[in-house]
């Protein structure tokens, strides 16, 4: 186990609010905003001066994503969030009418709304019914067809928290020859995730939720077999090989994922986020994910003997940073109100409270949060 109460001393929120609301926006650490301020610091006294540093700092972290999905940097390109990610592969496939895409119906709208707008192209989006809350991969078996063409669902529900077996579904998939596309942003940086062992073609994250960065920054991850096919609905100066060849207009774009990296970077949400991913990869996912589990069971316990009804699995296999629950009746939404003016952040979604602590949240915060929803019910 790691210095809980060092890690806790980085992030200044805690002196206020017990912050269990990672699924939504991390507080910044210390740390990540240390890296902010040494961004701004040479832009205040330099400029460009430092803009090797910059590229430099950018690379570094590039290497630091890799190692956190266990992958090469090679395949590791920069985004402003999510859905530009997931819009960079729905705009980019090669789609002809009657082609298909598997999407579940319980998805958060980022990973669905790229996808939709592909039915201008003549492509049909086919929902897979969720079943309270699970996705299993007989469910997306039940809707393929010989036209499916690509496969896109969540690391981590938003909802419920359900984690889904992306191994399974990788591994049906390429059986198949559909493309597996995978929204990380609701588990990566709490939960382990191996993008090549799971067979995983496409990945997009945003880095504001358990990646603890700024938010305006994010990644891709994308094979090499995956991209050879992808076209770019999109073209800037930094996406071709020869780009500070000004007058040089021929579009030779680079070889990997860096083609999507159009122009000048969001280079203060760079720093940010390799100070905040640098922080997880010190601790360990591994240990970060047994650490929030255990104050999940501790919190599911606490809730179960107030009788409040809980909805997220605690099943090894599908369970991640999210509990989500309700009170019996139409309390849920007082309960959460209750909760906020007590300085409990956590999110009231879909008529469920969801909490979802991270590193250095602590069993202390768990009971304040069971003695919160008692004298509530009280």
């Amino acid at each position: 186990m790691y210095d809980l109460t060092y890690v806790r001393s980085l992030f200044p929120v805690t002196r206020k609010y017990v912050y269990v609301n990672h699924a939504a926006v991390s507080p910044y650490s210390t740390r990540v905003c240390d890296a902010l301020a040494e961004h701004q610091e040479t832009c205040l006294h330099g400029g460009d001066r430092h803009f090797e540093d910059w590229m430099a700092r950018r690379e570094h972290v590039r290497r630091q994503i890799a190692d956190l999905i266990h992958t090469t940097p090679g395949r590791i390109a920069f985004t402003k969030n999510t859905s530009e990610g997931l819009n960079f592969l729905a705009a980019g496939m090669p789609w002809t009418p009657g082609d298909r895409i598997l999407l579940a119906d319980c998805e958060f709208p980022a990973n669905v709304y790229p996808f939709l707008n592909c039915e201008r192209r003549g492509v049909t989006v086919d929902f897979v019914k969720s079943r309270d809350g699970r996705l299993t991969v007989e469910d997306f078996a039940k809707r393929y067809t010989p036209s499916t063409r690509l496969l896109s669902v969540s690391f981590v529900e938003f909802v419920n928290g359900f984690r889904t077996d992306l191994a399974s579904i990788g591994r049906w998939c390429r059986e198949r020859g559909v493309v597996f596309c995978v929204d990380a942003i609701q588990g990566l940086g709490c939960v382990p995730l191996d993008a090549e062992a799971c067979g995983v073609d496409f990945l997009s994250c945003g880095g504001h939720k358990w990646l603890m960065a700024p938010s305006g920054i994010g990644f891709i991850y994308v094979t090499p077999e995956l991209l050879s096919r992808l076209s770019m609905s999109h073209l800037g100066w930094l996406s071709v090989k020869d780009a500070w060849n000004f007058l040089d207009f021929r579009i030779d774009p680079e070889d990997g994922p860096r083609r999507y990296e159009m122009a000048t970077e969001n280079f203060s949400g760079v720093y940010g986020l390799g100070a905040s991913v640098g922080l997880l990869l010190e601790y360990g996912v591994d240990a970060i994910y047994a650490h929030v589990t255990g104050l999940l069971d501790a919190l599911g316990r606490g809730l179960s003997e107030l009788g409040c009804e809980r909805v997220s699995s605690m099943h090894p296999a599908e369970r991640s940073g999210i509990l989500s629950f309700r009170l019996r009746g139409e309390r849920t939404a007082a309960c959460f109100e209750r909760l906020a003016a007590s300085g409990i952040q956590c999110s009231l979604r879909e008529g469920l409270i969801r909490f979802s602590p991270h590193l250095y949240n602590t069993v202390e915060d768990i009971d304040k949060i069971v003695r919160a929803v008692r004298k509530f019910l009280e």
